[in-house]
């Protein structure tokens, strides 16, 4: 499978989910945002984009939200 093709099919998914795919550059500002968070959060894409992701995190789920992002494993220190 091409590159080109397989942008082409996560594309497709992506339009016709419901799951929330966002990405993020290292700073955490959000780089790609999908049209889900519109439907289950009430963000429009554009309103996200270059913002913080933990902007949309509960202040006091941030730090924990931010350790595992930085770990990739619950419960660990």
């Amino acid at each position: 499978i091409s590159l080109r093709e397989a942008g082409g099919r996560l594309r497709e998914i992506d339009a016709a989910g419901r799951d929330l795919l966002a990405l993020t550059g290292p700073a955490g500002r959000f780089l790609y945002v999908n049209n889900a968070h519109l439907a289950v959060l009430g963000y429009r894409p554009i309103d996200l984009l270059g913002t913080l992701a933990q902007a949309l995190i509960h202040p006091d789920e941030r730090q924990e939200a931010i350790r595992l992002a930085n770990t990739g494993k619950p419960g660990e220190q």
